[in-house]
């Protein structure tokens, strides 16, 4: 039933009551909002409205409600409650994806119109709401059209292109046959994820048309993906359309706009306040409360942020860039996503018509459904991996799966702007975010303000368990990324346990508060060894002054570092086989058990002698140490044990024992596995002389 409130349509507070389609729970929480005719007045959509975005946000919110068949379905009760008629009201939901042309770029939206009698020649207010991505394939495939006809970069997104023509056409037939002028409606525009993007599209375009004048637009979107690649996205004629984006939001920041990928949106972004825009009190006792407050009353759960501001973003789309240099890459036959992820998404969600029901992605199966439909609860490799993940990371990788969803769900982005006033929901301007790159084998330790150790890594590998906020770090293929807010201070820490001094090259990226890369220096050099601990500071004095050079610190207050940042070289016990052949000797292989400081070797195999072969066993024992960067050192002394097995007269030795010496320069490219080049001298010896024979060798240790 619809429940109006007439005569609260000219500046009083509202009770809407509104459900999550993001909770499985479907419980109604009546929310108190604020409705006033007067800000329609042409020309205050320039200005951010903080009441007016509540509204929106429960109105993208209410659109994700099944409302095909179901008239009293909750986007209509609060059009109602707005002061719209039934009969004013239009929802397009049914959705034929086997049309040709348009095929999967579609979506579904909804129109409704009430006057605006408070205002001077009572304009009519067209809503237009556009629901964002349902549960099902079609309109995730549509996500990833960025141009499947060209399969280069485009103008414009082409998916969300062909879904606001859609959505345009079917509104400019609602203008004509509810006789609404051009010349005296406003429209208030909004959307989701998906319809959020094509919102901020609609908006733009009907500006560009030249139908509607710009001041009566109001465009505000959630969670808007970008559309444009086009130099006109930054044209202060579009700045009526608020992008409301939440910095630890993935979907705002795709495709991407890094490198050769130009991506963006119409408009001006407005980025929730995070964990990394204030400090830790105001986030926890103000911020996280209040928003946690009613995110539980519609989800029966506690909101779970990453508390990483933009970092996740920023790695994902640093390895999307990565791998797809630009949109071309991207649609690759072999490697290219576009194919992949559509393969992804049918194996997903299974093909549906337009009549099937509404699926709000939000099913889970009971004990009961698994046991009926033959499932097992059996651990796999990769739940057994997840596990040990898991633990790796003190349970963050438990904690992601959920924060994943919150970080996007229209639900968070409502709480945000319900529970929070304008000034405390939004992040300053000037809070952003930079990132440390460092490359190859190294070990650096990150402290805080307060001297804590937020991060280590150790022989260029990240130590996860390690790592806790407020920093983010990201391990990827030859490099280390370590994330830092633009609000606090940090001392990063890089050593090398090596007898030379050893270049560590690393650059440094700065981004703007809603997580795009703004600058991006070039590679600088710091050279750490075995007595000297290079320091530089990150964070805020980084982000607003730049890199202007690193410390030295040595010898004792160097160890000191070391040993506060935990980065020495720890004894841990190994066991590495290895597999070599030399200019005398065979195939020689064996293994080295203990640490890099010590360790027992045993080795067994054949040397070519001038006119017998022999078999040789060793048993000795070595220390490792690292010469530089990647390259190290090996002293190891055998016994070296040689066995003839035949002899040509009476008094031919069948065995002998000789020491042996071993000098080898290993090259680690991996973690275990490294190639050696040795230099070996064994030590013949009788009664009255020591004969040295040298010999070459090469091979590999796992």
């Amino acid at each position: 039933m619809f429940t109006a409130a007439f005569f609260t349509l000219s500046g009083e507070s509202i009770n809407l009551e509104v459900i999550s389609s993001d909770s499985q729970h479907k419980t109604p929480v009546v929310v108190k909002a604020e409705w006033n005719e007067k800000w329609f007045e042409p020309g205050k959509n320039y200005e951010y409205n903080h009441n007016l975005a509540r509204i929106a946000s429960i109105l993208a919110q209410c659109a994700y409600d099944d409302c095909s068949d179901n008239k009293n379905n909750s986007l209509a009760c609060i059009y109602a409650s707005l002061g719209v008629q039934p009969e004013k009201m239009e929802f397009n939901y049914d959705i034929d994806y086997s049309l040709p042309v348009v095929g999967n770029n579609q979506c579904a939206f909804s129109f409704a119109s009430c006057k605006l009698k408070s205002l001077p020649s009572c304009p009519e207010l067209v809503f237009v709401t556009v629901r964002g991505t349902p549960a099902n394939a079609n309109e995730w495939i549509s996500n990833l059209n960025v141009n499947d006809t060209g399969r280069s970069e485009g103008a414009v997104h082409e998916g969300f292109f062909h879904a606001t023509t859609q959505v345009h056409s079917a509104l400019v037939y609602y203008l004509l046959r509810n006789r609404i002028s051009p010349e005296n409606c406003i429209f208030l525009i909004t959307g989701h994820s998906r319809g959020a993007a094509i919102a901020n599209l609609l908006g733009a375009r009907l500006v560009d048309e030249g139908w509607f004048a710009a001041e009566r637009i109001f465009d505000y979107t959630f969670a808007a993906p970008n559309v444009s690649s086009e130099e006109k996205t930054s044209d202060e004629k579009y700045n009526f359309i608020f992008n409301i984006v939440n910095a630890e939001d993935v979907v705002p920041q795709v495709p991407p706009r890094r490198d050769m990928w130009k991506y963006k949106k119409f408009g001006v972004t407005k980025v929730l306040s995070s964990y990394w825009s204030c400090d830790e009190q105001t986030y926890e006792n103000k911020i996280y409360a209040g928003v946690n407050s009613l995110f539980y009353k519609f989800m029966k759960r506690d909101y779970y942020p990453f508390r990483l501001g933009s970092f996740i973003p920023s790695v994902v789309t640093r390895v999307l860039t990565g791998m797809y240099s630009e949109v071309g890459s991207y649609y690759g036959s072999k490697l290219g996503l576009r194919s992949r992820a559509e393969k992804l998404f049918w194996n997903a969600f299974p093909p549906i018509s337009s009549n099937d029901d509404f699926d709000d992605g939000n099913n889970y199966s009971s004990d009961s459904e698994k046991k009926k439909n033959g499932k097992k609860e059996k651990d796999s490799f990769a739940a057994r991996l997840s596990k040990k993940l898991n633990e790796q990371t003190n349970g963050f990788l438990s904690y992601s799966g959920v924060a994943f969803g919150d970080m996007h769900i229209c639900t968070t982005y409502m709480c945000f702007l319900l529970a929070l006033d304008e000034e405390t929901a939004f992040a300053p301007d000037t809070c952003g975010m930079v990132e440390v790159i460092i490359d190859g084998a190294f070990e650096c330790s990150v402290f805080d303000e307060n001297g804590k150790v937020v991060a280590r890594v150790l022989d260029g590998l990240l130590d996860l368990k390690s790592v806790s906020s407020p920093v983010g770090a990201m391990q990827l293929l030859g490099h280390v990324v370590i994330g830092f807010p633009s609000n606090r201070n940090f001392k990063v820490a890089v050593y090398r346990d090596s007898l030379i001094p050893s270049p560590v090259s690393f650059s440094v990226e700065k981004y703007s508060p809603d997580g795009y890369l703004e600058f991006s220096s070039e590679k600088k050099y710091v050279f750490p060894f075995k007595s000297r601990v290079c320091v530089f500071d990150a964070g805020r004095d980084l982000y607003e002054n730049g890199f202007s050079e690193s410390r030295a610190v040595y010898f004792s207050d160097a160890s000191r570092l070391i040993d506060e940042g935990g980065i020495k070289q720890r004894a841990v016990f190994r066991v590495q086989p290895e597999v070599s052949a030399g200019s005398l000797h065979g195939i020689v292989t064996g293994v080295h058990f203990g640490s890099r400081l010590f360790y027992m070797s045993t080795l067994a195999g054949f040397t070519l002698m001038s006119d017998e072969n022999s078999v040789d066993l060793y048993a000795g024992f070595g220390h490792e140490q690292t010469l530089i960067n990647r390259f190290l050192i090996n002293f190891e002394l055998y016994g070296r044990n040689i066995i003839i097995p035949g002899q040509l007269d009476e008094n031919q030795k069948r065995y002998e024992f000789v020491p042996s010496l071993r000098l080898s320069l290993s090259l680690k490219p991996l973690r275990r596995t490294s190639v050696f080049f040795a230099v070996s001298a064994d030590f013949f010896y009788d009664e009255d002389s020591v004969d040295p024979v040298y010999s070459f060798s090469g091979g590999i240790k796992f």
